[in-house]
């Protein structure tokens, strides 16, 4: 098991720093995920901890131990790619069982390991073809196979989901929370998808341009995101973000813009967006919090936090409806009933639960609601 440590970790290609000076812990048996962008520092983290990529400046430890020159394979660790990176002329058996022949561990315990990898991933039946025989989800059972037989300290994992569809990648999803469950070992995964991310993570690290944004629970990223980039990059459909001025009257903050006021509710006004008060500001709702009026049945809080637009787009989902609306040639997205009676071109009177707004400084777009 393993306990991993960055200090101060900095990463740079010449004049480009990749990875600003990151400090992180990551707890052992931990599910821990790094999300972002493409171009934001993830990979060339994990691939740092794996020992691929050499640290310009800073201290990794892995198990309290110093591991900045210590070589990719003796740090224990074992990583899954992207590109599964299994040997073509080798069957399954073979595949998973080849880290350990280079180690030249016994021959039974490499076929217990095998079969009991096998077994843990529904794979058995495969162990005698070759992987040019196999889906794409079976090649990614065998990637990870081959990664569970050496029990290492750690798993560190590049986007291995990214290559199989999208009905296939919700299963290899849960299979991978599952994998985590029984073998109680350190995982580092990397993803761009938000979804993938707060699905799995028991945290998330969420980066952007080398700097990491926010580290917490996906429900706390998601209910009390840090600043304007944590918003509107977790959560889909992503937040709205509104231009707004934020002033008081009769002891009520309201957010104005040339087509709505809105009264913020009490519960979200703290001493930072008191501060804010004649400022501009930035509103943030989700989809999730702006109602259909005609079916609002759900809202609490103060009713007259209407307004009525022209319906843009309808988007159908099944148990609800995506309506866009522009405001200030902004498009806004409601997440409303699939009731909905919402048609191109014809006006809908949308409400707000002003108790989940949130409020970002326009200048430092740090969350001054939370």
């Amino acid at each position: 098991m393993a306990r991993i440590i960055l200090e101060n970790v900095v990463k740079k290609y010449g004049d480009v720093t990749a990875v600003q000076k990151t400090n992180l812990e990551i707890m052992d048996k931990e599910f821990l995920i790094l999300v972002g962008p493409s171009g934001c520092g993830k990979t060339t983290t994990l691939r740092m901890i794996a020992g691929l990529e050499e640290i310009t400046s800073g201290n990794l430890y892995i198990d309290d131990k110093l591991v900045n020159d210590v070589p990719p394979k003796d740090r224990d660790i074992a990583m899954v790619f992207q590109n599964y990176a299994l040997y073509p002329h080798l069957n399954v058996y073979n595949n998973m069982a080849f880290g350990l022949k280079l180690r030249k561990t016994p021959k039974n315990i490499i076929e217990e390991r095998v079969m009991e990898a096998a077994k843990m991933l529904g794979i058995e039946e495969l162990l005698h073809r070759k992987p040019r025989q196999l889906s794409g989800g079976q090649r990614q059972r065998v990637a990870l196979g081959r990664a569970v037989v050496r029990e290492p300290k750690a798993f560190l994992m590049d986007e291995p989901l990214s290559n199989l569809d999208a009905k296939l990648r919700v299963q290899m999803r849960a299979e991978l929370k599952l994998l985590h469950e029984r073998v109680k070992t350190t995982f580092v995964y990397v993803t761009h998808d938000q979804i993938e991310a707060m699905t799995m993570g028991d945290r998330l690290v969420v980066m952007n341009h080398g700097v990491i944004q926010q580290v917490d629970t996906p429900l706390t990223l998601y209910n009390k995101p840090a600043n304007l980039f944590v918003a509107g990059f977790i959560g889909s459909p992503a937040m709205n973000f509104i231009n707004c001025k934020l002033i008081e009257e009769n002891d009520s903050l309201i957010l104005i813009n040339s087509q709505f006021r809105l009264t913020i509710d009490e519960a979200r006004v703290t001493p930072k967006v008191k501060a804010a008060v004649n400022k501009e500001v930035i509103m943030g709702i989700r989809p999730d919090d702006i109602f259909d009026a005609e079916y609002s049945e759900k809202i609490k809080g103060n009713v007259n936090n209407t307004f009525t637009f022209i319906v843009g787009v309808v988007e159908p989902l099944g148990a609800e409806t995506l309506v866009n609306v522009k405001i200030e040639n902004k498009l806004i997205t409601a997440k409303v009933d699939y009731r909905t009676k919402a048609i191109h071109g014809q006006p809908i009177k949308l409400i707000v639960d002003m108790s989940k707004v949130h409020v970002f400084d326009a200048v430092t777009e740090e969350n001054l609601s939370i």
